[in-house]
């Protein structure tokens, strides 16, 4: 699964707007919906940032 279907499905179960998310992480909110969208690279950055917002280890999103 891609990192930004995995950021969604976290959003999502976590019942966190993602204009919440954008102000908790940092993220400027357009960046981050450009993001959630696949329109725009994720910066390391932001990822981190984002993941910290929601409380989820980075390590989680490695693949095998």
């Amino acid at each position: 699964m891609d990192v930004e279907k995995r950021l969604n499905a976290l959003i999502e179960e976590r019942c966190i707007s993602k204009q919440a998310l954008a102000v908790k992480s940092g993220v400027d909110t357009q960046t981050l919906y450009r993001c959630l969208r696949a329109e725009q690279p994720l910066k390391a950055s932001e990822f981190l940032a984002i993941c910290t917002a929601l409380e989820v280890d980075p390590k989680n999103f490695l693949d095998g």
